[in-house]
Formats: C-alpha cells, sequence, structure tokens
C-alpha cells in the first residue's frame, strides 16, 4: 500500500513539474525584448600612434549602444582627417575630440605655449625640482634663494609647466612613467620649461644670476596665488631686482646734444643728425 501511493505522489509530482515548466516557457515568449537604442560612432581600424597624422585608413564606424559612447566622440571621418594625434589611440578605441589637434599644433611647443606667456627654460638640479617628479602640464611655484643677503623669495605662482626635458606631453602608460621617474632621478641636471609672461622672464633671468631657482610642486586641484605676490620694491639693495631689471630693459638711445650753461641757466641743444 504504501509503494502505491509512493508512486501516485511522483506522479503526481512529475505532472506538476511539467506543467509550471510549460507556463514559464509560455511567458518567457510572450515577452517583448526591450531595443538597445544604438548609434554610429567614429574608431580607430587600427592602432595609431602619437604624433601620427590621421588618414582614412585609420578610421572606422562601429554601431554602439548609445550609453557606451563617450561624450566627446566624433561621428565623421571629415573631422578626424589630417588632425594630429596627441596620445597613442588603440583599435576600435574611440575618437575623442579631445586626443586630436591641428597638425602639428599640439606637439611643438610653440603650440603648447598659451598667448601672452613666453617659454623659458631653466637648468635644475633634481632637488630642485621636486626630486624630479614634475611632470608637464603640471603646476608650480617659483622660488628664488638669495645668499647676500640671506633670503628667500616665492617669485611667481600657479606656473604652467610646459616640457621637463624634451617630454611636453604627460606620460600616461605605468612602465613609460617608472622608467622617466628612473632617469630623472639618475640625471644629475634637468631642463624644466615654463610658461611665464615677458616680465616675468627678466624677472626669472636677473634672479637666476644673483642666486638659485627651487619649484614646488602644486597639487592638481589648487588654482590662484596661495601667497601674497612679492613686492619687489621693498627688497635689500643687493638683490633689488627692480633695479637689476634696467640693465635688461632696452631703452631708445638719446639724440646727441650739447648743454649749454649761461650763467645758472643750462640749455641743451639737439645736434642735427648728418
Amino acid at each position: 500500500m504504501e509503494r502505491k501511493w509512493a508512486i501516485i505522489i511522483a506522479a503526481v509530482l512529475g505532472l506538476l513539474a511539467v506543467f509550471l515548466t510549460n507556463i514559464y516557457f509560455r511567458q518567457q515568449k510572450t515577452q517583448v525584448p526591450v531595443p538597445v537604442r544604438e548609434a554610429q560612432v567614429l574608431v580607430a581600424a587600427k592602432d595609431i600612434s602619437r604624433g601620427a597624422t590621421i588618414d582614412y585608413d585609420m578610421l572606422a564606424f562601429k554601431m554602439m549602444p548609445l550609453n557606451f559612447i563617450q561624450p566627446r566622440a566624433l561621428t565623421s571621418k571629415e573631422s578626424a582627417v589630417g588632425k594630429t594625434a596627441l596620445a597613442t589611440i588603440m583599435a576600435s578605441e574611440q575618437i575623442l575630440v579631445t586626443k586630436l589637434a591641428a597638425p602639428g599644433a599640439g606637439l611643438t611647443l610653440a603650440g603648447k605655449t598659451p598667448p601672452g606667456k613666453r617659454a623659458v627654460t631653466i637648468n635644475l638640479e633634481a632637488a630642485s625640482a621636486v626630486g624630479g617628479m614634475i611632470r608637464p602640464a603640471d603646476h608650480v611655484d617659483v622660488l628664488a634663494i638669495f645668499s647676500a643677503p640671506a633670503i628667500t623669495l616665492t617669485l611667481f605662482q600657479d606656473v604652467l609647466v610646459l616640457a621637463v626635458g624634451q617630454e611636453m606631453v604627460p606620460t600616461e602608460e605605468k612602465k613609460e612613467r617608472t622608467r622617466v621617474g628612473r632617469e630623472a632621478t639618475s640625471t644629475a641636471r634637468r631642463t624644466v620649461t615654463l610658461a611665464l609672461t615677458p616680465q616675468q622672464v627678466q624677472i626669472l633671468t636677473v634672479a637666476i644670476e644673483q642666486g638659485k631657482i627651487r619649484l614646488t610642486l602644486r597639487p592638481r586641484m589648487e588654482t590662484g596665488e596661495a601667497l601674497p605676490a612679492v613686492d619687489l620694491s621693498n627688497l635689500p639693495p643687493a638683490i633689488d631686482l627692480n633695479t637689476l631689471l634696467q640693465f635688461y630693459i632696452r631703452r631708445p638711445e638719446a639724440a646727441p646734444s650739447v648743454e649749454v650753461i649761461r650763467g645758472l641757466k643750462k640749455e641743451v641743444t639737439p645736434v642735427p643728425a648728418k
């Protein structure tokens, strides 16, 4: 009797399983798939090296879901052809407007120098450049150290670093960053190129002649001046930069003249040019 009931219960459970499975598959068939919205985007047909000039063979179109398309991605080949790659672009990677520049513009020092600024290169000991860890596009403060009298001045703040040595583009790959870091620490002297105004270039030139220069690295998110500007008029006479600057400012030569003193009266008569 018990065996008979066991067979009946097993049969009922089997029928119930078949019934529930049938209902599940019917529900799956009746569900309408949600369409994925896609759009065409411009991608690299092959690896594009930094500095390469983009041509049509380097580009391709690819359909992608809208939520995968980056905000600055290009959608036409004409908007990229003829421009220069500012960074390495891998195959199938979206072509972003931020990674392209006019032919050669972003890869030359003149193209990276902001309007109204001048690129000036200085030699620094590794210890004077934060142990060689300053990178292009960083911002630094420029300090001048004088020994007679002993005084340290923050000459300029929030100065853009255009280049370190021959490198003008920040290194993105970890291996390359490590390699450059090793070179920085093993090299006794390095060059750093800064973006300064013409007046700042004159002051820096005098400061280099009179003392030593040291750079301090600013945090990425910090901008503007954290310290009051240096009042050059109140410096000790030995390092009066305002006075020293007069030797660096070209003034027109005075026209030849003759002084005639008659009693207490002095007359200056210009000499006509021959």
